[in-house]
């Protein structure tokens, strides 16, 4: 199954801590990291679809 989601969470290699992006149109996982590769040269090192965005991500704490 294919997913789309406008909202997506993502963690760059070096990152500590993930963040959240989010397009005008419902983007698949592909297109996802291709528009994090365009914005920051780099493609995610993790990347999820989130559906409810009052969640939060300071709880989400990754080790190096």
């Amino acid at each position: 199954m294919i997913v789309r989601r406008r909202t997506w969470s993502y963690r760059l290699s070096g990152d500590e801590f993930a963040k959240n992006i989010s397009f005008n149109i419902p983007l698949t996982a592909q297109k996802a990291r291709e528009s994090l590769h365009r914005l920051f040269g780099a493609f995610p090192v993790e990347l999820w679809g989130i559906q409810n965005t009052n969640a939060p991500l300071s709880s989400l704490r990754f080790r190096r």
